[in-house]
């Protein structure tokens, strides 16, 4: 072959003469076998076998690696594919390449580095891999076996005609994995998450020196990159000089090691050459972050994330404790791509100015100009804050941006907002009885709550919070654990809410009004309650009986907190058949039924075990929640129009065959493709004018009794 750059430039010849068998059997290095190359078909029929004694002097290959001799007997089966590469002088085999059969028949195989998977790279789906050969989706068999998949590992793979992965094998080279602690350019201090001798390590005898051995089972150490192998990041080759700026705390770098240097017999030594003979390449990820967390209350923050006491807080390059992380802080959880050696990160940079863009447009955002300075969005921003969403950000608004450890946008306020972090709705509380080495007994009190900022969590309390289940409170830190104050409830007179002014009746409200919906609040069971956005409530006249509590505070005295007793009715939502089965059953004197039916309400599966009058899958049905799960099914609703186009759509209102029906202010559209798929979709998802097979509007109640649609299902 010619090779240049690691590619095949020419093929000039084939310098090994090869011979294909199928084996039959194998017993004390005795080998039965059919050539597959001259078969011989005896008088009856039936294809002569032939047989040899495998030789000690041949190499074996299987699965890409090479095999000990005495190994063969727990590999070779009937079969099995042998392929025979003959010596120079025909009179014996110098290798000899072992495969499955069905590898033989499905494909091609391939030996690739894993530069990248779902888990280190998001632009990958979860049954992709990313090799220096190419991009390759892998089949539900082989992905069974995803575990051999390990970053920067050279893994043997059979590849069928369609570029799938249809086999996987070990990796074929040992390999070091490394975390970075500090880098300075290519000198790099690191761990080693691993019992060997830092001798072997495979570093030259200076780095072995500076290895320490640690109680914990790792290694740490420090070393120069070896200049002279080659790189990988991000998926493609990279130079060493670029290396200086890309190496951080928690950066992960695996070492493919010289199979030619590498001794299976000696565990991790190597022989006397320069340090880059150790190694054929090495690829360098970067370190895995969490979703970030906008902080707005120190004190739950801190009960929240207890377990990580104990780790690093970092900000500005300074190692912190976890109680000096502060309001409105940026946090992330990092690690390596191992998981280990995890730290938090905190960040504090902000940007305040007014939107003088946004790009490419507000149904897409991807950047936003503030003052004229490009920012581009972070994964997690919530686009419905800068797109056509009802009370979205627009340009000419003066704002806040507070940015992530990459400078892209995690979150947007306007200034000046008013405090209202302190609020939370009692979900339920629980007491544990302790004792302590002396036989005195206490009582420890929790209470889960739903705080302003739309987290569900357990926290310690002062006090039993039996009495507060279902109720707003406010709380305050007291030595590590929660004070909860009940705030008395003031139902107001006639509400009016005004969205487009935003206002409640003539009162302004803040921008960043929290609004605590309580769904539910049954005895012997979890308050259920949610946290709304201003925009989300029903226009116009609200019955007095919906609102219980109204909030003021500030120079202005702006409306910063409302709660609302199940504005929309929760108790009971739209949801759609997704699937079904019905099991028949023979008993003596009748037959009896199984039923089973998965039941999409909005976004969330439920399974449901008795049966639905008049319901197939693709039925609107009433259902009744509670924290447990569902009550009550209603049978299948009659749609109130079917049409097959949208002729027009807003917030509030839909027209189809020339009639326009409203909208309930919260109301799912629910999708079903070609493929027979059911979803929950939203509004950007639906195309006007386009011809479906059918759009189908439910209501809540009987049109003369004032309902209004609260499921659509389109059939593609």
């Amino acid at each position: 072959l010619k090779v240049e750059n690691d590619t095949i430039k020419k093929v000039y010849n084939k310098l090994k003469s090869t011979v294909k068998i199928r084996v039959e059997s194998f017993y004390n290095n005795k080998i039965t076998y059919v050539d597959e190359g001259e078969r011989y078909v005896k008088e009856d029929g039936s294809i002569e076998n032939k047989s040899m004694v495998l030789s000690e002097k041949t190499t074996f290959y299987y699965n890409g690696a090479k095999q000990n001799y005495d190994n063969l007997k727990n590999i070779l089966k009937k079969d099995m594919i042998m392929i025979f590469a003959y010596n120079d002088d025909r009179t014996g085999f110098d290798y000899a390449v072992i495969i499955e059969p069905e590898d033989y028949r499905l494909g091609t195989y391939i030996e690739a580095i894993v530069l990248a998977d779902s888990k280190t790279s998001k632009k990958l789906a979860f049954n992709q891999v990313l090799t220096d050969k190419g991009t390759y989706k892998l089949t539900d068999e082989a992905y069974a076996r995803k575990h051999f998949l390990e970053p920067g590992a050279t893994v043997g793979f059979v590849i069928n005609d369609d570029n799938e992965i249809v086999k996987v094998s070990a990796k074929i080279n040992p390999t070091t994995n490394i975390t970075i602690e500090s880098a300075v350019g290519t000198k790099i201090t690191y761990k080693e998450n691993k019992e060997i001798n830092p001798a072997g390590t495979g570093m030259n005898t200076k780095d072995a020196i500076d290895a320490i051995k640690e109680p914990t089972g790792t290694i740490t150490g420090t070393m120069t990159l070896p200049e002279k192998i080659k790189y990988y990041y991000n998926g493609t080759e990279c130079n060493y000089e670029d290396l200086k700026d890309i190496l951080k705390r928690n950066t992960s770098i695996v070492f493919s090691h010289n199979s030619s240097n590498y001794s299976t017999n000696n565990s991790n030594n190597y022989s006397n050459k320069d340090e880059y003979e150790y190694y054929e390449y090495a690829v360098v990820f970067d370190p895995s972050y969490s979703e970030p967390e906008k902080v707005e209350s120190v004190a739950l923050f801190v009960q929240r994330n207890q377990s990580l006491a104990d780790i690093p807080v970092i900000r500005d390059g300074k190692v912190l404790s976890i109680k000096d992380v502060k309001q409105n802080d940026i946090v992330y959880l990092v690690t390596d791509i191992w998981d280990n050696n995890k730290y938090m990160l905190v960040v504090d940079d902000t940007v305040n100015g007014e939107i003088t863009n946004i790009l490419p447009d507000k149904i897409t955002p991807k950047t936003v100009h503030i003052d004229g300075v490009n920012y581009e969005l972070g994964e997690y921003f919530n686009p419905d804050k800068l797109n056509h969403s009802f009370g979205a950000f627009d340009v000419g608004d003066n704002i806040i941006a507070f940015l992530g450890y990459d400078g892209k946008v995690i979150d947007m306020e306007y200034p000046g907002n008013e405090d209202n972090s302190d609020f939370a709705i009692v979900l339920n509380s629980y007491k544990q009885m302790t004792s302590d080495s002396k036989g005195s007994t206490r009582f420890i009190h929790t209470a889960k709550l739903l705080t302003a900022d739309g987290r569900t969590a357990t926290y310690d309390t002062v006090y039993d919070a039996s009495s507060y289940k279902g109720k707003l409170v406010r709380f305050r830190d007291v030595n590590g654990k929660l004070v909860l104050d009940s705030v008395t409830l003031v139902t107001p007179g006639n509400v009016k809410i005004n969205k487009g002014e935003r206002k409640i009746n003539s009162e302004y409200v803040a921008d960043n009004v929290k609004v605590f919906n309580l769904i539910s609040n049954e005895e012997d069971e979890e308050a259920r309650a949610e946290i709304l956005e201003f925009s989300e409530l029903p226009d116009g006249q609200i019955p007095k009986e919906k609102i219980l509590y109204i909030n003021r505070a500030g120079d202005f005295q702006d409306i910063n907190v409302i709660m609302t007793s199940d504005i929309y009715n929760e108790k009971q939502k739209p949801a759609i058949v997704k699937d079904m089965n019905i099991i028949e059953t023979d008993a003596f004197f009748r037959k009896s039924y199984t039923y089973t039916y998965t039941l999409l309400v909005g976004d969330k599966e439920y399974q449901y075990n008795k049966a639905i009058g008049n319901a197939g899958i693709g039925s609107i049905v009433d259902v009744e929640l509670s924290s447990k799960g569902i009550e009550k099914v209603g049978m299948g609703k009659k749609a109130e129009a079917v049409g097959n186009v949208i002729q027009a759509m807003d917030t509030k209102r839909i027209k189809i065959q020339n009639e326009i029906h409203w909208l309930k202010p919260r109301f799912y559209i629910y999708f079903i493709n070609e493929s027979g798929e059911i979803s929950k979709v939203d509004m950007a998802a639906i195309e006007k004018n386009k011809n479906y097979e059918s759009v189908s509007i439910f209501y809540d109640k009987d049109k003369e009794e004032g309902g209004k649609v609260e499921a659509i299902v389109i059939k593609e």
